[in-house]
């Protein structure tokens, strides 16, 4: 990460420590979905969850391009102008952290005991001034994306069959424990199916016929007792093409 977006870490882990909380550790591939959400939102001159862009709508949708599908997830944005000439970079660190830590749900996620790993993109620019468009503003904008990650999971696999479409989900754990396959019908009837893992790695299948509607997977990790936690969750569209038909499911903040 660069300097300003170690720098936030830095506080967000000083805000988790003084809450008895166990520190967020940096993830690469969360931190570029972070730095690309925030130079759109710099290039697009907005601020906000909701990309302009289809294929960035959510942040759902822009970590399952950085190849990350977890359910638990959320996202904090934020931006800060200023034209004192007196702010160094590691005032707009500052000030974006403390922008985030005043509105209470982005403060729920720094200080949510679920999360284990954190990207933050921080990119700088420069903006007009509301109140005198002549006026450019010294800029920076803010992503931070959190998860708790269990799987690390490639992208869905989907191949043709005589009835319909097979996905495929391979991936590697992150912990030793189950890991089940749950697959729900429209009709609410679900089937699971307990994946086998050998050293780390897995894979996980399921047929689907065509025209049947839509069905939700979720892979689940052992959690306390009999319970699961669903770790990734997916929407199979049936009544689409096999190479659109598979999108992330439900989760994340």
């Amino acid at each position: 990460m660069g300097a300003l977006e170690t720098q936030v870490l830095r506080l967000v882990n000083r805000e988790r420590a003084q809450a008895g909380l166990k520190p967020l550790k940096p993830d690469a591939a969360l931190v570029r979905a972070a730095r690309a959400h925030s130079a759109e939102m710099r290039d697009m001159n907005y601020t906000g969850h909701d990309s302009p862009v289809p294929a960035h709508a959510t942040v759902a949708k822009r970590l399952a391009l950085a190849e990350i599908s977890d359910a638990t997830f959320g996202e904090n944005v934020g931006s800060f102008a200023s034209n004192s000439p007196r702010l160094v970079p590691a005032d707009f660190a500052r000030k974006l952290h403390d922008g985030l830590m005043k509105s209470p749900p982005h403060r729920a996620n720094i200080l949510n005991g679920a999360f284990n790993l954190l990207g933050i993109g921080i990119v700088l620019g420069e903006v007009p001034s509301e109140e005198n468009p002549v006026v450019t503003l010294r800029g920076a904008w803010i992503t931070q994306n959190f998860a708790t990650r269990r799987l690390d999971l490639r992208p869905p696999e989907v191949e043709r069959n005589a009835a319909g479409f097979r996905v495929v989900l391979r991936g590697t754990m992150r912990l030793k424990t189950k890991l089940v396959l749950f697959t729900r019908a429209p009709s609410g009837k679900e089937q699971s199916v307990e994946v086998a893992v050998r050293r780390g790695a897995f894979k996980a299948e399921a047929a689907f016929d065509a025209g049947t509607g839509m069905h939700r997977l979720d892979l689940a990790v052992g959690g306390k007792g009999t319970r699961y936690d669903v770790a990734n969750s997916f929407l199979v569209d049936t009544d689409v093409a096999p190479e659109q038909a598979v999108v992330p499911g439900p989760g994340g903040d």
